[in-house]
């Protein structure tokens, strides 16, 4: 006989997490190190699926999915040039587009997995599966996509909880929700332009099939924006007639 091996089942990091607190029905929004977790049965897979017996039938997962850009440099420029550094970009499609890389692999495997449904905002972009999976991405607000109606809106709502696995504390995205709810003097409007592939929603209830059948060419330069602080980004809009209600505050 060979050695033992080092991968932890789904099972024993399931009832892992249950010692830990997780409970049947629990809402829980996922940030985790699968270095920090170690090995598992399985890989991310595995992680995803003992988060998911963890919480049972009833229980769903959320995670902050971002979207690779490669060209979020423009973002550091002028605004009457933006439109013109990103004529090459490519397109952000709610469909295909990976997860931001500094969010960590389990997100972007979490994205492709069978079961999982996936927002469409091109930075306010989250991931969930299970009970409430469609109640908290299905139309994710174009305006201030960490407040009023937002994933974390309802996550705060329904009594959720924030899963740390090894995360780095200031990965909690949560606290952007917290931000955007302080009266703080100095927030204001941050801008930030994305190249769409799928800019149109359809008329709610809108579904990921729905939004597939309405993708429109040639991809479009959006504008987005986000209240932020000195110290950080809060929340983020794109150009809807809602936009028009925020100003800068100085």
């Amino acid at each position: 006989m060979g050695p033992p091996s080092r991968e932890r089942s789904v099972q024993r990091i399931a009832r892992d997490l249950r010692a830990l607190g997780v409970e049947a029905g629990a809402l829980l929004m996922v940030h985790a190190s699968l270095r920090s977790v170690g090995p598992v049965v399985g890989g991310a897979d595995g992680v995803i699926q003992a988060i998911l017996d963890a919480a049972g039938p009833g229980g769903t997962m959320l995670m902050v999915l971002g979207a690779r850009d490669d060209h979020a440099w423009v973002n550091e420029r002028p605004e009457p040039e933006r439109a013109g550094l990103l004529v090459d970009a490519e397109p952000f499609d709610a469909r295909t587009t990976p997860a931001d890389p500094e969010v960590g692999m389990l997100a972007e495997v979490f994205r492709q997995r069978p079961g999982t449904l996936v927002s469409d905002h091109p930075e306010g972009r989250f991931a969930a599966a299970g009970a409430l999976a469609a109640e908290l991405v299905s139309e994710v607000p174009w305006d201030d996509y960490f407040g009023a109606g937002s994933p974390l809106e309802a996550l705060v709502k329904q009594g959720g909880q924030v899963l740390r696995l090894g995360a780095d504390l200031d990965t909690t995205t949560a606290l952007h929700h917290a931000e955007w709810l302080c009266p703080i003097p100095d927030k204001r409007p941050a801008r930030r332009h994305p190249q769409l592939a799928t800019p149109h929603r359809p008329p709610p209830p809108a579904t990921r099939a729905a939004r597939a059948a309405t993708a429109c060419w040639p991809p479009h330069t959006a504008r987005a924006s986000a209240w932020w602080t000195p110290w950080t980004t809060t929340s983020a809009s794109a150009p809807t007639p809602r936009a028009a209600t925020f100003s800068p505050t100085s």
